[in-house]
Parts: structure tokens; sequence; C-alpha cells
């Protein structure tokens, strides 16, 4: 298994992956993947990966056996957005059910250090979704592990179609 930097050839996969994961997710059954904004969005995260200003993405992709298991993608953007200060966000993190376990963690520490090293970034920011299909408990006690904290909390309310 290798962890890598996103290419073009990658997008397909990745787009495959997208699907996979919303087809996963809660909101499978209430909404439809807009199919070009998906692949819109795969492709500025490509074309932003590396940066360290506002805007700039880290997109990886976990390859094993010929094939695409897993991706991440992290943005930056102020704090607040507002801040003179940068966050590092992840905005999606996926893998295959049957990927390899050290896909997703690779993939997380990738980020990780790309955020570390950007000299603007003032706070590193980590979540789950179901789409992951781990246990929330065991993922948080990773997170702290790699020193986060968890802060706050996030509500939601499904609206009806």
């Amino acid at each position: 298994m290798v962890i890598r930097p996103a290419t073009a050839s990658d997008l397909a996969a990745a787009f495959e992956l997208v699907m996979d994961m919303y087809a996963r997710s809660k909101y499978a059954s209430d909404a439809e993947v807009d199919a070009p904004t998906a692949r819109s969005l795969l492709m500025q995260a490509l074309q932003r990966h590396g940066g360290q200003n506002n805007g700039s993405t880290h997109f990886v992709v976990a390859e094993g056996e010929g094939r695409l298991d897993g991706f991440m993608i992290g943005a930056l953007q102020r704090i607040y957005l507002i801040g003179n200060r940068l966050e590092a966000q992840d905005m999606f993190l996926y893998t295959r059910k049957d990927a390899n376990p050290r896909a997703a963690l690779g993939m997380l520490n990738s980020y990780i250090e790309w955020a570390e090293s950007c000299q603007k970034v003032g706070t590193i920011k980590l979540s789950y979704t179901d789409a992951l299909a781990v246990d929330g408990e065991r993922l948080a006690a990773l997170y702290e592990r790699k020193g986060f904290q968890r802060h706050g909390a996030m509500f939601e309310r499904v609206m009806p179609v």
C-alpha cells in the first residue's frame, strides 16, 4: 500500500470512491450526488494541492493491489473565515471496506504533516462521519493520542424531502 499525492489519472477512480462513500452515508436515501459538482470538486482539490495559502488543499490517495483504496482531501481556510491565520480542515477521509487498515492512518498522517508544515496554520481540525463505518469513539481516541482535543459538537436536523 502506498500513500501518494493524487494525479489527474486518479480522478475517475476517486470519483467512484466518492460515489461509494456517499452511498454508505446516511444521506444516500435523501439526495443524489450532483456528479458534475463532485467531479469539479475533485479537480479543484487536485489543482490546489500542496499549497500553503487560503484555499490550498492536500489531496492524497491510498493505492493498493493496483487500485485506489481510499482518498483524503484537506483544505486551508481562514480561522472562522475571517481570521488572519489559517485552519486546516479535513473535508474527506474515505477508504473502501476491504482496504488495508493502514490506508486511512497513512492518509491522516500525511494530512497532519502537511498542515503542520504550513506556517500560517493556527489550528488543525479532524472530524469523522458515518460513511467511514468505524466506531467513532475508537477514532476519537486515535485523534486524542495524536494530540487533538475534542472541541464543541455538531448537531444536525435533516429536513424532509
